[in-house]
């Protein structure tokens, strides 16, 4: 054996370290790497193999004198054991970051939901994690200039039209188990269910109040709808939003010139209505004003008559109190009040018999207010 090469020749009484006795007690050659028990003078005493291997494991192995591998003890196999142990239980360690939540499954089987931080599960197999993201938003877009986006988009609207409706949706996670154990395939499921949903809504409308003032209607009818359909399959999704990013008719060229012929004539027409209701509007209520106006003259004039009848009789009444009173007084000032009323607005001059006035006087000249005579002779006869 190169273990107990020993100088002697191989005179040594053991077969090797593996078998018993060694080298004996002569120290061994000068070959004896490990040298004897007591060794020789001047020469280092080395550790014995055999008391290594016993120390290790102890025991040999297939008897004495017999040759093999040392033997492990019970303590040796228990270290290795719970070290591997130990190594099986560290996987189980986790780490989930802010704004998600750890699903954690034992034997494939919801158990329980964790947040934000390190945790830790039963190794595999027993329980697994899955991470679900539920502060990120994600984007599905439908439709588009490809082949598939085409189909995707193209919808037949309320009036019998044609559309391409491109819209992008736009949900989160809001129940992490729901999420994955009800739904699968989740973005096709969510786009199809989207598809579906924004295609019943733009049939139930015209076109062109689609592409132009119903737009935020279709947007909100849209979400509440993907939105009552996925709760209905317990999808575990909130759908924060539905955007319409294109809405118009085909995009085939001839049919794009004829829409917007259409929406020309359309708007002439509208034009037209809007200015006829206008005029009409104006009509109405200039007459209104005009009506308003007249039966306001109308009570003016009402109230002004009664009153004046009513000063009329009250001062008859006033008159009649005094007429009982003195009768002949009331009759000579009624008749003096009658003639100055009447017959202060005439041109008359009235004479009586002995007045002296001459009969050829200018009288014409005399009843009018402030007027004399052209000449003073004409006042005596014409100058004679």
């Amino acid at each position: 054996m190169p273990w107990n090469d020993n100088a002697d020749g191989g005179k040594s009484s053991g077969p090797g370290p593996w078998g018993g006795q060694g080298g004996g007690g002569q120290g061994g050659g000068p070959n004896n790497p490990w040298g004897g028990r007591q060794g020789g003078p001047g020469r280092a005493q080395g550790p014995d193999l055999e008391e290594l291997m016993k120390r290790f494991g102890g025991g040999r192995r297939g008897g004495r004198g017999g040759g093999g591998l040392p033997n492990f003890s019970g303590a040796g196999i228990g270290i290795v054991a719970a070290l591997a142990v130990m190594g099986w239980l560290a996987t189980g360690i986790y780490s989930v970051d802010a704004g998600e939540e750890a699903v954690i499954k034992q034997f494939g089987k919801y158990s329980r939901v964790t947040g934000a931080g390190i945790g830790w599960h039963l190794p595999a197999p027993i329980e697994t994690q899955e991470i679900v993201n539920v502060q990120r938003v994600n984007r599905i877009d439908i439709g588009g200039s490809g082949r598939d986006g085409v189909e995707e988009a193209r919808m037949l609207t309320g009036d019998e039209n044609i559309a391409d409706i491109d819209f992008a949706v736009f949900w989160q996670v809001a129940d992490s188990r729901d999420f994955l154990y009800y739904l699968r395939n989740q973005n096709d499921t969510i786009k199809a269910i989207s598809e579906s949903a924004m295609r019943e809504v733009v049939g139930r409308r015209r076109l062109v109040p689609i592409i132009t003032t119903e737009r935020d209607a279709v947007q909100q009818e849209a979400r509440d709808l993907i939105q009552a359909n996925l709760n209905a399959y317990k999808a575990g999704v909130t759908i924060t939003q539905v955007q319409l990013t294109d809405a118009g008719p085909p995009r085939e060229p001839e049919v794009v010139n004829a829409f917007r012929d259409v929406q020309s004539a359309e708007q002439d027409a509208e034009t037209a209505k809007n200015g006829a209701t206008k005029f009409a509007n104006e009509t109405v209520q200039n007459a209104l004003g005009e009506a308003a106006k007249m039966r306001a003259e109308a009570r003016a004039y009402r109230d002004a008559v009664v009153s004046e009848a009513n000063g009329d009789a009250s001062r008859f009444n006033a008159i009649y109190d005094e007429y009982r009173q003195a009768p002949q007084v009331i009759r000579d000032r009624m008749l003096i009040e009658t003639m100055e009323q009447v017959l202060g607005r005439t041109n008359k001059i009235i004479l009586d018999d002995n007045a002296g006035a001459v009969p050829y006087l200018p009288l014409n000249d005399l009843v009018r207010p402030g007027s004399r005579p052209a000449n003073p002779s004409q006042a005596s006869g014409g100058g004679q």
